[in-house]
């Protein structure tokens, strides 16, 4: 688990920024629930190299 800042919040879910500038998206988040600059605990999910991507989750 890593904790991070919510850095973007749009319509399909909201952009963590975590450890070293890694930024990703966190779909999994009820409506309201977090605004941009708010702490969050994710998981990675999955993870694109070449596409320099990253997904969380929010459940571990």
């Amino acid at each position: 688990m890593l904790a991070g800042t919510v850095s973007k919040v749009v319509p399909f879910g909201v952009f963590v920024r975590v450890a070293g500038g890694v930024e990703g998206l966190l779909r999994d988040v009820p409506d309201g629930d977090v605004r941009a600059g708010d702490t969050v605990t994710v998981v990675i999910g999955e993870i694109d190299v070449e596409r320099r991507w990253v997904a969380f989750s929010g459940r571990a």
